[in-house]
């Protein structure tokens, strides 16, 4: 060896086959969760976006796709899209990571379940079981920077929304109920949720 080089002397060479290339298997995303971190391919339903990632279901089950800054937001609520992609885990759930591609398919509609209130304990709950529920949950707005977290009353974890689309700084240090929300993740006390990041979304109360 030389540095970081292992020299041969070859006194012939052939072709070789190529490997074949690797087969993305196909699943429902309940079966994507209940599986190994893996790569894989589905087809499911948008029922959420914010400025960098949208949650997709089966119908049963929900993940979120990831995107980053990079996102293009070209998907709309209702839209049938196929992602493929590794899996990978962040604030302790599966999602497809930046590099996971995706088409749309086709468009639809498609409805909110009624959404589940929340209490300060509901949340403190939640925040150990995380899922994705639709949820609302109520409390005082804090903007520092990009940081919009949720004083929720009565709770020990802190709510924080996820890249919002819209600038919410107006709604600063105000009351507000989130209509509605859907968890996705929790890390060092902070309940992240995704949904339709819109000033719609959100009720002033005081």
């Amino acid at each position: 060896g030389s540095g970081n080089y292992l020299n041969f002397m070859a006194t012939s060479v052939t072709l070789g086959e190529e490997p074949a290339p690797s087969v993305v298997e196909e699943k429902t995303v309940t079966e994507i969760l209940d599986s190994p971190l893996g790569e894989y391919s589905t087809t499911a339903t948008v029922c959420a976006y914010n400025a960098q990632s949208f949650l997709i279901t089966d119908g049963v089950s929900y993940i979120l796709v990831y995107k980053g800054r990079d996102f293009a937001r070209d998907v709309n609520v209702g839209d049938s899209v196929e992602v493929s992609g590794k899996i990978t885990t962040y604030n302790n759930t599966k999602q497809f990571g930046t590099d996971c591609t995706y088409s749309v398919k086709g468009s639809g509609e498609f409805s909110q379940p009624n959404p589940r209130p929340l209490s300060g304990d509901d949340c403190d709950t939640l925040a150990n079981d995380i899922h994705v529920e639709y949820v609302t949950v109520e409390g005082t707005l804090m903007i520092s920077g990009n940081y919009v977290n949720l004083s929720i009353s009565g709770a020990n974890v802190v709510g924080s929304v996820a890249y919002p689309i819209e600038d919410l700084s107006e709604l600063n240090d105000k009351y507000v109920k989130f209509l509605p929300a859907a968890p996705f993740g929790v890390q060092k006390n902070i309940l992240y949720t995704n949904n339709i990041i819109k000033k719609k979304n959100y009720l002033q109360k005081n």
